[in-house]
Order: structure tokens, then sequence, then C-alpha cells
């Protein structure tokens, strides 16, 4: 999951959250603060866990890989990360677009579309981008890939309110 405060603005942060199978009602968390460049160069050590630009997950443990044993992820999972580290760290929207977008892959790709041939294929409903520098949700629910203008814009301060 990453989140952030609509308050500040600055700072993406990234939780996971996984079973502790051992001990009832209590969770294994990982938290980090998602930084750039710019920002790597003024944090210190000591102030708390980072991780440079991680913006996409696959459905898999990044940091609780230690102490949470995982099945062997799906074909599905293994292609979609794969493409994402083809296609790159993002920077603009436009990047975060074409990744959400991307059915490169025919096999998997990252925007699932109807198979009318394999009614149990997942699709993708719609996409949602949260852009907290104009603070607004935008809803596609088409690939975005193909057409940038969204079907929904929301303020999400009148969405918090």
């Amino acid at each position: 999951i990453n989140g952030t405060f609509y308050c500040q603005q600055n700072y993406l942060i990234n939780y996971e959250i996984g079973p502790n199978l051992k001990i009832d009602n209590e969770n294994y968390i990982s938290k980090r603060l998602i930084i750039n460049d710019d920002q790597k160069i003024n944090q210190r050590d000591d102030e708390c866990k980072t991780v440079l630009n991680y913006l996409v997950h696959y459905n898999h443990y990044e940091y609780l890989n230690k102490v949470i044993i995982e099945q062997k992820p799906l074909s599905s999972t293994f292609s979609r990360w794969k493409r994402g580290q083809e296609l790159g760290e993002l920077f603009t929207n436009n990047d975060a677009i074409n990744l959400l977008g991307d059915n490169e892959n025919e096999t998997f790709p990252i925007f699932r579309v109807s198979n009318q041939t394999d009614v149990d294929s997942s699709v993708t409903l719609c996409t949602a981008h949260f852009n907290f520098h104009t603070l607004q949700l935008s809803i596609y629910e088409h690939n975005p890939k193909d057409n940038n203008q969204p079907s929904f814009i929301y303020n999400l301060i009148n969405l918090l309110n």
C-alpha cells in the first residue's frame, strides 16, 4: 500500500502489512518513506527507513520477505513485475498512465480487458490516479493509455470533508 497525507504533499509512505501466523490478531508491518533522488541527498540514515522511487507493487512482499514465507508468485504477478521493470521509474503523470494502461504482454497485460474465451479471466474495471499536487482523483473507465481523458474527476478535499 502506498499512501500520503493530503496535508503533507512532500512524502509518500509505503506500508507492507502481512499476517503473523504465530500470534492471533497481530500483523507484521513494514513502513518506509518513499523518497526521490533529490530527497536522498538530504536524508540522514537515522531518520527512518527509506526506499528510493518505490511506486509500483505486484502482489508480493518486498520488505517482509524475511519474516513471511510466501508461496511462489503467480506467473501473472511475475510477468507484470518484469514489465514494470522494463518500463523503468515513474517521473511524470504520463509515465504512470503508460504503466497503468500497458498491454504489451498479451498473456499477462497490466491493463486487462475481457477475454471472451476465458470466462474466469480478471479484468481491469477502472484505473484511479491520485494527484497529490493538484489534490485530484481521476477515474478512468477505459484504458488511460488509449484515451487520457478521465471519466470522472474529484477534488480530494471535497471527498474528505
